[in-house]
């Protein structure tokens, strides 16, 4: 088998050379890796670099995210406080029907024979 049909055959890897190297294309972030197929060292590994992103974008971007996560507080806040006015108002509720049912002692269960 030729090192051409074992490049078709592997369609993540393909041989590199006639020493055994092997190179790989990462499919997220397409790093390319060159390693050796004997061992699995990486020998050499070559990223995309990203383009270059202004100082204004960088701001606005990080304006953004300040915006949204501020955002995002103050609904927690005040879904929190609706919370304690909710639990305050059941538990004045739960009051209220404590005091206007009598008293009386609960039944013992071994009574009940």
């Amino acid at each position: 088998m030729s090192a051409g049909n074992r490049k078709d055959a592997d369609p993540q890897g393909r041989i590199a050379g006639s020493m055994g190297e092997v190179e790989v294309v990462c499919p997220n972030c397409k790093t390319r890796l060159l390693a050796d197929a004997a061992t699995g060292v990486v020998l050499r590994e070559d990223r995309k670099k990203e383009p270059a992103r202004s100082f204004e974008k960088i701001l606005e971007e990080d304006r953004a995210r300040r915006e949204a996560s501020d955002e995002l507080f103050g609904k927690a806040l005040a879904s929190e406080r609706d919370q304690k006015d909710l639990l305050q108002r059941k538990f004045e509720k739960a009051l209220e029907k404590a005091a206007a049912e009598p008293d009386t002692k609960p039944r013992n269960p071994f009574d009940m024979d």
